[in-house]
């Protein structure tokens, strides 16, 4: 979602897992909730998903798991996070064929499949039609088989009515791209006889909407495609992210204002609806950081994030977001003809978005507001939220140098052990003392002099401290047809002092040693070099050399006769 607006994030709900997978809760959630879910966050920072996010003033929208969620503890953490806060899944934003520009992409999705243990958070996936990520018709049945075969079929995707769920974001370009309401309907058709090849009773497909401040007036025809909507083939309909909602202007604006406007739409759809509709709510919007980095589509393109070139935010809180979820959850509940599964199944709610951290949509732990937007959502949904545990983190002593922690709790060697929150990233930075130098890290991801790690277990750490001045030992033998062979051992600890490092073979004579031959040792630290027949001792030498930080000391073998 990014450079076009790759899809503004947002949050869906479905169903719930299997209640053999879900972890046990003392009362159920009120809704059905669940988050779709950006998945962009991979790869390295300077990637452009992070422009204005890094060293600025919106740096506190750090996840407290991390910028990336390219681990798998990374992903771990969130849903032990969206568990407690009574979400239901994640809708991973799916990208068809991304240029490597974009950077990692579709890469927490593929974490979760791997993941044994999904916490009770189920998953589905949202088609981003955006342009570059179109999939071409004549590629649709090949991807329509790849998602009922690696995704739909998973016991954990999200299901209505024993469907699984698919969101097309959005429908107005998906009839574009289909040729009209005909190839919509073929592509619908081509989807279910997938799922329905591979067991299953089809696939519930959402239409995603975007609306803006006129759709009250206008909907459901606002759109040159709406004539031939009633007539596509989805089984509901869900609007998607708000930032239009309020006619544009400069500046920030009230999240009561953006509430009234969403609760309005909610009704006209009630009134107007072909379809049944999944309310969708916001987390805020602030797409400052975009701004600030510079990342502004041309007006011709639309001007993204810009609004009709109107640079404006929501002013929003936990408490507004969780007011909003409760009133999504009540227009359900009078609304029976909306609902994609009748009482007494619990309503649908969406909720936009886990992770648009660039956007300012964001109900993750940051930095900025820790766990509140996940209270004010389990609140929202009548369950209790719990805490995180704390876990501890061990860091190996060693009276080589110190190692320090951020956040802080770790001051090794005299504070080694500490607990802190479940999910939470912790750095440990290493300060060897002189005549020492850090070689890397057991236990965490080596960056420089530091680590990190995300802890959702009680794990251990230890810096790998050498010394800065390696003594080595180099053997000789003379095999038959005069093969020197040998190794070079290093005594001090430093592997890269034996890999890769020159070797002299030398000839004594009256006046003195002479290099005969010379190689180089493999990365196990062997050699091998054939040398001419002499009478007289041999020996191999390895000279003084640098490795890194490290000084590689000179060594000589022992002298060997030949045969």
């Amino acid at each position: 979602m990014r450079g076009l607006p790759i899809a503004i994030a947002a949050l869906a709900l479905f169903i719930w897992p299997s209640a053999a997978a879900r972890p046990s809760r003392e009362a159920a959630p009120l809704a059905r909730v669940g988050a779709f879910y950006f998945d962009g966050w991979s790869g390295t920072l300077g990637n452009f998903h992070w422009g204005g996010l890094l060293a600025t003033q919106f740096s506190n929208r750090r996840p407290l798991s991390g910028w990336t969620d390219d681990r798998p503890e990374a992903v771990e953490a969130q849903l032990r996070w969206a568990h407690a806060d009574g979400i239901g899944f994640f809708a991973f934003d799916w990208y068809y064929n991304p240029d490597p520009g974009n950077g990692p992409i579709n890469m927490a999705h593929d974490t979760y499949l791997k993941l044994h243990d999904h916490d009770g958070v189920g998953f589905a996936l949202n088609y981003v039609n955006q342009p570059g990520f179109v999939i071409p018709p004549d590629q649709w049945a090949t991807v329509a088989e790849k998602w009922a075969t690696g995704d739909f079929l998973n016991p954990d995707y999200v299901r209505i009515d024993g469907k699984p769920v698919l969101i097309i974001l959005d429908e107005h370009g998906f009839n574009l791209q289909m040729g009209g309401a005909v190839g919509v309907n073929a592509a619908i058709a081509t989807l279910q006889e997938a799922a329905k090849r591979h067991g299953l009773p089809g696939v519930f497909v959402v239409g995603g909407r975007y609306l803006d401040w006129t759709s009250a007036t206008c909907f459901p025809n606002c759109l040159d495609t709406d004539g031939n909507f009633p007539n596509e083939h989805y089984d509901a309909i869900t609007e998607f992210s708000y930032p239009y909602i309020l006619e544009p202007r400069d500046g920030p604006r009230p999240y009561s204002d953006v509430a009234a406007a969403i609760k309005r739409t909610w009704d006209v759809i009630a009134q107007r609806s072909p379809f049944p509709n999944i309310p969708s709510i916001m987390a805020g919007f602030d797409p400052r950081p975009m701004i600030l980095a510079g990342q502004v589509q041309p007006p011709d393109q639309g001007g993204w994030p810009l609004l009709n070139g109107h640079q404006t935010w929501f002013e929003t809180t936990p408490a507004d977001v969780g007011g909003l979820a409760s009133d999504a959850v009540a227009w359900v509940q009078a609304h029976p003809a909306m609902r994609v599964e009748p009482a007494p199944a619990a309503p649908i709610v969406l909720i936009q978005s886990w992770n648009e951290l660039q956007e300012g949509a964001i109900l993750v732990p940051t930095e900025k507001d820790g766990y509140a937007y996940g209270q004010a959502i389990a609140q929202a949904v009548g369950i209790p939220w719990t805490a995180p545990p704390k876990h501890t983190l061990s860091v190996a002593s060693s009276p080589r140098g110190t190692v320090k922690s951020t956040p802080s709790g770790i001051a090794c060697p005299t504070t080694c052990r500490a607990g802190f929150d479940e999910g939470l990233e912790i750095t440990l930075t290493a300060r060897p003392k002189r005549g020492f130098v850090l070689d890397g890290w057991t236990g965490c991801t080596p960056d420089d002099a530091s680590c990190s790690l995300v802890l959702v277990a009680d794990s251990r750490a230890r810096p790998v401290l050498t010394r800065a001045r390696q003594q080595r030992a180099v053997s000789i033998q003379l095999a038959r047809h005069l093969v020197a062979r040998g190794h070079v051992r290093v005594l001090d600890g430093y592997s890269g002092c034996a890999a890769y490092e020159p070797i002299r073979i030398q000839w004594r004579r009256r006046g003195g040693w002479t290099t005969i031959g010379s190689t180089q040792t493999n990365q196990a630290g062997a050699y091998s070099l054939r040398v001419r027949s002499r009478s007289g001792p041999y020996r191999a030498r390895a000279p003084r050399t640098s490795s890194g930080a490290h000084t590689c000391l000179t060594a000589t073998s022992k002298s060997i006769a030949s045969r």
